[in-house]
This record gives C-alpha cells, structure tokens and sequence, in this order.
C-alpha cells in the first residue's frame, strides 16, 4: 500500500516511479486497492500529470471505480474544466453513468460548475438522463435549492453565492432544454 499511496501522489517521486513502472509495461489500468483505480482517483483529486501520464499509456477513461464511478463523474464534482476536456479528448464516455444511474452533467449541476456542465452539453451529455432516484440534472438542482436555500433566514456571502449558483444552473440548463 505504501507503493500505491507514493504512486497517487504528484511529487516528483510519485510521478517518476509511476513512469518508470508504465514503461517498463506496468497495466495503466493496475489492479484496484481499496481507493480504487488510480486515474480515477487522480481525476477526482485534479492531478493532470497523472492522468495524461496513464492516458498516454492506455488507460481506459471509462474504467468505473470500485464504487461504481467513472473518472468524468469523479472530475465533474470540481470546476476544473480542463480535467474534464483531458477525459473527453481520451475517449471518455461523457453520459456513462455510475452504479446510481449518477452522470457527469447531474454531479456538475449539483456543484454549480457552469464551465463543467457547458462542455458536457456540447459534447452531447443527455441533459434529461434520470439516475436512480428517478431525477434529472435540473430536478435534481431545484431539490437542492428547495431543501438548503427556500425560506431561510439566516444569510451570509457564502449562502447567498451558492444559492445564486444554483440559480444560474437552473437557468443554463433550462435554456438547453432541460426537464425535471
């Protein structure tokens, strides 16, 4: 484990004994430890040099994680727009959906990342998917305004960001034809 912890981190270190272990004909796709795949987890946690290191390789940008994520949904969750357009370029599938029928627009959509869910869409995301919860990206945005933001008292500049976030997602998405 303590290889796998060195492998995941972006150090130096990290990146030159996953280069090393990549030429010399490692799997990019290597066996899941318990945090699962490695570019999964490298996607989720922002760090392009490994995954374009794994990429190059052949890693497989639709590999699901051992809780049933793909790397674009991991990477939809933060606004880094480039992290996204790395995995689209690679080949990932931008409507797989995790074990939960959860896609990359619904996960940007609830994070507020316009930029996010703006290349998701022009890359042919389904903005009408529903996961299991029956639930599309725009339904599931209007929930979270409903439940966190409507009738609250209390206020401050982060509430009222984010609740104003929320108010532009569903305003993106309902221009691009969005249902609930």
């Amino acid at each position: 484990f303590e290889e796998m912890r060195r492998l995941r981190s972006s150090t130096d270190s990290g990146l030159d004994l996953l280069r090393s272990k990549l030429e010399a004909g490692a799997d990019p796709n290597f066996p899941d430890d318990p945090a699962g795949p490695l570019l999964e987890s490298a996607a989720t946690n922002g760090q392009e040099e490994i995954v374009n290191l794994l990429l190059a390789h052949g890693a497989d940008p639709n590999r699901t994680s051992n809780h049933g994520w793909p790397p674009i949904v991991s990477a939809a969750n933060y606004p880094d727009a480039e992290m996204v357009r790395v995995l689209i370029r690679a080949g990932a599938n931008v409507n797989k959906p995790a074990n939960d029928g959860f896609t990359a627009l619904m996960n940007a959509s609830l994070h507020s990342n316009l930029t996010v869910v703006e290349i998701l869409l022009q890359n042919g995301a389904a903005i009408n998917a529903r996961y299991s919860e029956g639930k599309t990206a725009l339904g599931a945005v209007k929930e979270r305004k409903q439940k966190y933001f409507t009738g609250r008292t209390d206020t401050s500049p982060e509430i009222d960001a984010e609740s104003d976030a929320l108010d532009k997602m569903i305003a993106l998405l309902t221009k691009n034809g969005a249902q609930e």
